[in-house]
């Protein structure tokens, strides 16, 4: 039997976060690593609170798109709420391959400022057989970045059931909400 882990992650300043990377197959002098302000990964991470944390200014170019928190790879009952994320080059709040999760009165402010990113984005991601399932998602203030708010299934993963309400998106860059394809939630509450 495998041990699960959960537990609060609260009150914390978390800023300038990002690890470089020498890219030669692109030109570029370093490129994105999969770094966040606070990120939580793998299999057993369940239950977790992410609660009241100021986490911004993580990535510090456009190739090196930190996240502001990421919740990454099958994790289940994340609560995410009451957090200050701001100005992150990557996503603001990620929901990668997590289910049951609830995301609630965060502020995100200029997240995403890569292109194709956004304040917060729900994505079944590059592995087959990961679900992004059963999330709630609400009254969340997004200001400014690439997208606001992202759905988006890269593999043919299950996307259903999500329930995305009363959030409020000012002045993005792209569009306030962008489902990409085949990103498919079955419409049950998607206002």
């Amino acid at each position: 039997r495998s041990q699960k882990i959960g537990g609060t992650i609260s009150h914390n300043t978390i800023y300038q976060n990002g690890l470089f990377k020498p890219d030669t197959t692109n030109g570029n002098d370093m490129t994105f690593e999969f770094t966040s302000g606070i990120k939580c990964y793998g299999v057993n991470t369940t239950a977790i609170t992410i609660d009241s944390n100021y986490v911004y200014d993580n990535g510090v170019s456009i190739n090196n798109a930190s996240q502001g928190i990421w919740a990454d790879t099958a994790n289940t009952g994340f609560v995410i709420k009451n957090n200050l994320v701001v100005n992150n080059y990557g996503n603001g709040i990620v929901l990668e391959k997590t289910s049951n999760a609830s995301v609630y009165n965060n502020v995100m402010i200029n997240n995403g400022i890569a292109q194709y990113t956004a304040n917060l984005m729900l994505e079944a991601a590059d592995e087959s057989g990961r679900s992004v399932s059963n999330n709630l998602i609400y009254n969340n203030s997004m200001y400014g970045g690439w997208w606001s708010l992202s759905l988006n299934n890269l593999a043919g993963n299950t996307m259903s059931n999500n329930q995305i309400k009363n959030n409020i998106s000012y002045s993005p860059t792209g569009n306030a909400l962008y489902v990409g394809s085949p990103a498919a939630n079955d419409g049950v509450n998607s206002t």
